[in-house]
């Protein structure tokens, strides 16, 4: 799984996907 972060800049949407190693040893 992945942690995906939605940040509004100027009517725009960006997705930034962020997988820290310790959080991403949990999830798997």
């Amino acid at each position: 799984m992945e942690l995906v972060c939605v940040h509004w800049r100027s009517g725009t949407a960006e997705f930034l996907v962020l997988v820290p190693p310790p959080l991403k040893r949990r999830l798997h």
